[in-house]
């Protein structure tokens, strides 16, 4: 099992909730308050998706980070900060590396 995190804005939660739920993967999603409990702005979702299927669901992903709606990505032990489309390619292209 993998565990991938999406942070994004407020304006974006449910556009990026409907786009995984769409592709199979059921996110818990929860708002990142401030310390001083003001509104949220930014929301955090996380899902667990089968390690063979992680990369499908982080080639989905692309179209959403072509519009940077995405503020920041963790998969594993890798976080990406304004993940591009190209950072993902790279992400993914280190997973199909064999391991040593």
């Amino acid at each position: 099992m993998e565990t991938i995190i999406l942070t994004c804005g407020a304006d974006d939660v449910d556009e990026i909730d409907r786009h995984l739920s769409e592709n199979g993967v059921a996110a818990q999603r929860s708002p990142r308050r401030q310390l001083d409990g003001a509104a949220a702005t930014t929301w955090v979702l996380v899902a667990g998706v089968a390690v063979q299927s992680a990369p499908a669901i982080l080639t989905s992903l692309r179209d959403l980070l072509t519009r940077n709606r995405v503020r920041e990505l963790k998969i594993g032990d890798v976080t990406i900060v304004n993940p591009s489309p190209a950072d993902v390619d790279k992400l993914l292209e280190e997973r199909r590396e064999p391991r040593q």
